[in-house]
């Protein structure tokens, strides 16, 4: 997928980033963006996107990119932790294996569904079997209408037989 464009370029990442990126850093935006790309454009995802400056992908790509870039001063670093009296400000920064964090709303902004759907085409199921098959009668056997005879009316049925 190295050849799907990304949604910005690193200058225009860098007019909207709130401080200047140094060499090391515009090369790693770089990959980013183009990492930000790839994960968009994956064929699960939106493959419709290929090529567009969609204004959705253009806000999830500089988001996720920003976020892993905001360090600056602490890069390198994986933690950091300042105490000024009774108060201590502490924080764990990201860490290269988990650069790219595409949350909720990232996905929402994409137009991608946060619920599973099914995915394929199902058909119509065959029609359920009859509950009794006439071929499934008794064989020989007769049939009630058979071994009554004459006395099937209702109104000789107290009358013994015989």
């Amino acid at each position: 997928m190295s050849d799907v464009t990304p949604f910005l370029t690193v200058t225009q990442f860098q007019a909207m980033f709130p401080r200047t990126l140094d060499a090391t850093e515009q090369q790693l935006c770089g990959l980013l963006l183009q990492a930000a790309a790839n994960w968009i454009i994956d064929p699960i995802r939106r493959p419709d996107l290929a090529g567009t400056q969609d204004p959705g992908a253009q806000l999830v790509s500089f988001e996720v990119t920003r976020d892993v870039l905001l360090p600056g001063q602490h890069r390198g670093q994986s933690q950091y932790t300042r105490q000024a009296g009774d108060r201590i400000v502490s924080f764990s920064l990201v860490q290269a294996s988990a650069m790219l964090d595409f949350t909720p709303l990232h996905k929402q902004a994409l137009g991608l569904s946060m619920v599973a759907t099914a995915r394929g085409h199902f058909d119509k199921p065959p029609p359920a079997p009859p509950l009794w098959n006439p071929a499934w009668n008794m064989g020989n056997y007769p049939v009630w209408a058979d071994v009554a005879g004459p006395r099937s009316d209702p109104s000789g049925w107290n009358e013994p037989l015989g």
